[in-house]
């Protein structure tokens, strides 16, 4: 596919591919768990290895970022306000944000490893 309209006008055939690889570009268009365009992109296409790339992650607020990540590895980003309580707390410190940025790291270092990369250049 070449852009999002066209992943959106064209959803009914588009979603009946199963797409083994999703590259993903400009995904900061993904920050908005409510927009259309990531509930047609999560609900209707089959794409069980998804891939954003973004230049602006983290712009705004950690929900975005959430909404990102949970995108890529539903099954390891759970809920919205589990993220938010776990990486947001009231009155933080440089050392608490430190650890929180530490802890966020380490998630998505572990959560690469458990993509299938030996596989996903096979064909089927």
């Amino acid at each position: 596919m070449k852009t999002y309209d066209i992943a959106l006008m064209d959803q009914d055939f588009l979603s009946q591919i199963p797409w083994h690889y999703a590259i993903i570009d400009e995904a900061q268009r993904l920050k908005n768990p409510s927009s259309v365009l990531y509930n047609v992109l999560e609900q209707r296409f089959i794409m069980p290895r998804r891939l954003l790339l973004t230049g602006t992650p983290i712009q705004n607020n950690l929900s975005e970022l959430w909404a990102l990540m949970h995108f890529c590895l539903p099954s390891i980003f759970g809920k919205l306000d589990e993220f938010l309580s776990t990486f947001k707390e009231a009155g933080d410190s440089l050392t608490a944000s430190f650890k929180r940025h530490s802890k966020l790291r380490s998630i998505l270092t572990a959560g690469v490893r458990l993509l299938p990369w030996s596989g996903w250049f096979r064909r089927p």
